[in-house]
């Protein structure tokens, strides 16, 4: 379980920095060969069976996956810095790490139904993902955590929906394979482009029932077509993915 939970930690960090230095569509493809990655470590380290059909099917999703992520038009040299593409694989890797370890923790568990196994692991890994953060804000910026705590209304609402977002991942990983998981997971890809071409309102409700104008392009969803800036949806999502997801 600290295994999966610290992988996931630098995983998102990783991911963050990728997304700062390279094209946000491109980065997040790399991110996205999670699968593939995955399903090597899962039958090493887990013994999780794999035959070639499902891996053959891994494979076909991944690259569907590129192709609805890259923009059409974007030229070859951006596939060929370095420096996103090491990136982009290292948090894939470190996310498959991640996955691997909360299944790991959840079958180890002697005993107890799906339900109640992957909840135990879910609690205890946001318990040390939040210690762990924590302490490190103290040691490295301790005003942030007052600052944190003070804006505490305006992260309940995505905070409950990441939890329930997570009770359902590691569900599934008491239920299957992780590479299973995390491989059914690309649908997200399909969902965000969905959401992102949604018509944004004139005007919708702040924080605190204030009034906000819709926001430019580069602001909008980070899964979206629209963002202009990586650098800048980077630095301004605070969570691309919920604690222990």
């Amino acid at each position: 379980m600290a295994i999966g939970g610290a992988a996931q930690i630098a995983a998102t960090a990783l991911m963050l920095a990728a997304m700062r230095h390279g094209s946000f569509a491109i980065t997040t493809a790399w991110i996205k060969t999670e699968p593939v990655i995955l399903v090597v470590m899962a039958a090493l380290l887990l013994g999780d069976p794999i035959t070639l059909p499902a891996f053959a099917a891994i494979l076909a999703a991944t690259f569907g996956v590129f192709l609805v992520t890259v923009r059409p038009g974007a030229g070859l040299a951006a596939w060929g810095d370095t420096r996103p593409l090491l990136m982009g694989l290292g948090a894939a890797s470190l996310f498959g790490l991640a996955a691997i370890g909360f299944r790991g923790a959840i079958v180890a568990l002697p005993e107890g139904s799906s339900v109640i196994r992957a909840s135990t692991v879910l609690c205890m890994a946001l318990a040390f993902q939040s210690g762990l953060l924590g302490l490190y804000l103290w040691r490295t910026r301790p005003g942030l955590l007052g600052e944190t705590w003070a804006e505490w209304r305006a992260s309940v609402g995505a905070g409950m929906l990441g939890a329930l977002a997570s009770q359902f991942w590691f569900i599934a990983f008491a239920l299957t394979t992780a590479a299973n998981v995390r491989t059914l997971a690309l649908v997200e890809v399909i969902f965000a482009q969905a959401v992102a071409r949604l018509p944004s309102a004139s005007a919708s409700p702040g924080v605190n029932g204030r009034a906000s104008r819709s926001l430019p392009p580069v602001w909008q969803p980070c899964s979206g077509s629209r963002v202009e800036r990586p650098d800048h949806c980077a630095r301004s999502a605070p969570s691309i993915r919920s604690s222990a997801s």
